[in-house]
């Protein structure tokens, strides 16, 4: 399957090349008729079928991903409620042992022994927590207020370290 994959990712990348090269070997005949430029890439290639192909492999792809995200999300709920089953074993397992008094028990699958915490913090009012105790975030570069500041910004003015891109294409799929 991944070799399929890896083949239509091929076929569409050689057919943009072969449009690529009929448009520039005919551009001087066909200049500025698009529509003839159309007609002889779909003509003359495959092009518009590896697009097709890419289409519904992308269709196919966001099908995997909700597919996985809800599957995720199942697993991620059984790990929480397996996580809290051990910890209620834990839990109890201690008791067990603490009114039997048994320090450590031995058992086919590993010795049980009961041992101390270390101490740790309990917050119970973090507003009445000295400042010398908090830690100062990391400064953030608020990217949208500086795009905005790039764009509102008359001609030939800068902003250091940073530039407006000259943005690119997409293709949207519906």
């Amino acid at each position: 399957m991944a070799d399929r994959r890896q083949s239509a990712i091929g076929d569409l990348r050689s057919q943009v090349e072969a449009a690529r090269a009929l448009v520039a070997a005919l551009y001087p005949i066909l200049e500025n008729d698009d529509d003839a430029r159309r007609d002889m890439v779909e003509g003359e290639t495959d092009l518009h079928d590896a697009i097709r192909a890419g289409v519904a492999r992308i269709v196919e792809i966001a099908a995997l991903r909700t597919g996985i995200q809800a599957t995720t999300k199942v697993l991620k709920e059984r790990l929480d409620r397996l996580d809290a089953q051990e910890e209620r074993l834990r839990a109890a397992m201690l008791a067990g042992m603490e009114i039997a008094s048994l320090p450590r028990l031995e058992t086919p699958l590993g010795t049980v022994s009961r041992k101390a915490v270390a101490p740790s913090v309990v917050v119970t009012d973090e507003s009445i927590v000295p400042a010398g105790f908090w830690k100062r975030a990391d400064p953030a570069l608020d990217k949208r207020a500086l795009l905005a500041a790039l764009k509102a910004l008359p001609a030939g003015a800068r902003i250091p370290g940073a530039e407006l891109s000259n943005g690119g294409a997409t293709i949207q799929i519906r």
